[in-house]
Formats: structure tokens, sequence, C-alpha cells
């Protein structure tokens, strides 16, 4: 009678545990900010501010920098490698690999971005219209009209629910899909 009990509280505990949700297929808050960067009308507007216009892929691990001013925390950014495929503009090499700032990461459940931007995946293809920062690195330019990922072929929308496996399925989130899908579709026309 105690193994017959002893066995149905084991069976009993790996079905609980069994029923928890994947951590991928957990919502995630999404935090969004505003930021004071220009609104591009065009893809040629765009091209016109970027010092850097490449192909490339997300490589290695990202990690999350801090900025200070006066020992205060002012913001953070995600710190990304990036391998480059092609370039359309600038001076870098097919084969080298660059660090990008991107405005967007995910910590501790919670996606924080500015303006909708999304961070890359390592499963993604970009185009990315970068410029060089004072270190040599570089930025996204106007935070979330910077980054377009080529195999994400769905019409980006509003989305206040996300989760982290959805992520890797989605360009953007903020609050102006239109402009997005419209910049999206003339880079896809002209780059891809």
């Amino acid at each position: 009678m105690k193994k017959l009990l002893l066995f149905v509280l084991l069976i009993l505990l790996m079905a609980a545990c069994s029923n928890k949700p994947n951590s991928s297929s957990r919502a995630i808050e999404v935090s969004r900010s505003s930021g004071d960067y220009k609104v591009y009308e065009s893809l040629e507007e765009l091209e016109t501010d970027s010092g850097l216009i490449i192909k490339g892929q997300l490589h290695g691990e990202p990690s999350i920098q801090k900025e200070y001013q006066n020992e205060v925390h002012i913001y953070s950014v995600r710190r990304s490698e990036v391998m480059i495929e092609e370039v359309f503009k600038g001076q870098v090499s097919e084969g080298e690999t660059i660090i990008m700032y991107e405005p967007g990461y995910v910590q501790n459940d919670i996606l924080e971005t500015i303006e909708g931007y999304v961070p890359m995946s390592k499963s993604g293809n970009y185009i990315l219209f970068l410029r060089k920062n004072p270190n040599g690195e570089f930025v996204v330019m106007g935070a979330d009209q910077g980054k377009y990922n080529l195999k994400i072929k769905e019409k980006a929308k509003r989305n206040n629910e996300v989760t982290i496996e959805q992520l890797e399925k989605v360009d953007y989130i903020g609050d102006n899909p239109k402009r997005f899908n419209k910049l999206k579709d003339e880079v896809i026309e002209k780059y891809n």
C-alpha cells in the first residue's frame, strides 16, 4: 500500500512539473520609451544620414551596458557583435565583426525598448543602417528605423504582449507600424 501511495504521489508530482509553462512561451512585459531622434519619411533620407549600411547577423552573446553620468545610471543599451555579410555603404569589410549598440534588450522578463525596437536574434538576417559613435563602435539610426530582419515576412503590428519565442518572429512592436512597414518595404525592394 505504501508503495502504491508513493507511486501515485510521484506521478502527481511529475504531472504538476510538466504543466509549468515553457519559459520561452511565457509572456514578458514590454516597457516602451520614447527617444529624441529623427523620424525618416523615406529610405533615401535614412541612407543619406547613415555612415554604414550592411547586411549582417548577430554574432556571439550580447550584453547589457549601463551608461552613467556623475555616478547616476541614465540608460542601458544592448551591446551586440554583428558579423558583416555584405557592405552597401561605409568603410568595413565583409566577414568583419563590428560592435553595435541596440536600443532594446530583454532582462528579467522585461523587454526594454525605445520606440518599439526589437533586439536582434541569432536566427535573423538583417539590413542595418548605422552611424559610428565617438568610440568607433556603431549605433542604430533612428531607433526602430535602422534595423530590418529580412527573414520576417509578416507586416509589423502593435503588440502589447509578447513572449521570448515570439520576439524572434516580430521585427517591431512600437506605436507606428504603418511607418515601419513602409520603410521596410522600401528596404526589401532595394537590398533583398
